[in-house]
Parts: C-alpha cells; sequence; structure tokens
C-alpha cells in the first residue's frame, strides 16, 4: 500500500490530499447503500480498509515532509494524531449511533472527512503563505 500512496502523493501532492476524502466520502455512501447485503459489504469494508491504510501513508508522508529536521519529532506526532482521530472518530460514531441509530453512521463518516477537507485546504493556505514568506 505505501507504494501506491507514495507514487499518488509524488504526481501531485495537493491533488491528491484534496480528492482523497472525496473518494472516502464514495465509499462511505455505497456502505450507507449497500449495508444490508453481505456480499458488496465484504467488498466495501476491504476497499474502506485499503483506503484507510493509504491515508495513514499520506498523513506520515505529509507530517514528515515539513518536519525534515525532526523526523522522530514527526513520527511521534503522526502516531498520537493518528491515535487522536481513531478515539475522536470512534466516540463521534458512537454519538451517531446512540441518537440516530446503526444506519447513520456513514454519515458521521461523511461529517468528519467534511471538517477534514477544511483542514487540508487550511494547511495547503498555510503551507503556501510560508512558503512565499521564506522566498
Amino acid at each position: 500500500m505505501s507504494g501506491v500512496a507514495g507514487y499518488l502523493f509524488s504526481k501531485n501532492t495537493i491533488r491528491t490530499a484534496l480528492i482523497f476524502p472525496f473518494v472516502f466520502g464514495f465509499i462511505y455512501l455505497m456502505i450507507d447503500f449497500f449495508g444490508c447485503y453481505s456480499i458488496p459489504m465484504i467488498v466495501l469494508v476491504l476497499l474502506w480498509g485499503i483506503i484507510t491504510t493509504i491515508g495513514l501513508n499520506f498523513s506520515q508522508l505529509w507530517i514528515t515532509s515539513i518536519a525534515t529536521d525532526a523526523p522522530q519529532f514527526s513520527n511521534g506526532l503522526f502516531v498520537s494524531f493518528s491515535n487522536l482521530g481513531i478515539t475522536l472518530g470512534t466516540f463521534i460514531g458512537g454519538l451517531f449511533i446512540t441518537d440516530l441509530g446503526l444506519k447513520q453512521i456513514a454519515w458521521s463518516g461523511i461529517m468528519l472527512l467534511g471538517i477534514g477537507v477544511i483542514m487540508i485546504v487550511w494547511r495547503v493556505r498555510c503551507y503556501d503563505l510560508k512558503k512565499s514568506l521564506i522566498n
């Protein structure tokens, strides 16, 4: 998986980072639509796992590409924030299940992906601003 992530990321980092949540969102919509059927869900959960792994590779590549002087620190940030994301995502998903029912769980993921897109755009703008101030 890391080879696929590295290839996609090296071609166009920003475009790949922006497209990724929409691919993930499509998987969530398909999970919402096919949730009652075993065979499509097996395929979708497999795809979801693959996309998640690629996303983790993206995250680590992106963090380490900024903090090249402190690779151990950037790797620690990656692990810490990955764990925080899993914890918060599980908590929010649990709230959705409790308040809205199991059928709505995909929508919690789509909502969090929306927040992720906002954060990606914010990161790109901040990084581009810093780059332009340095040059």
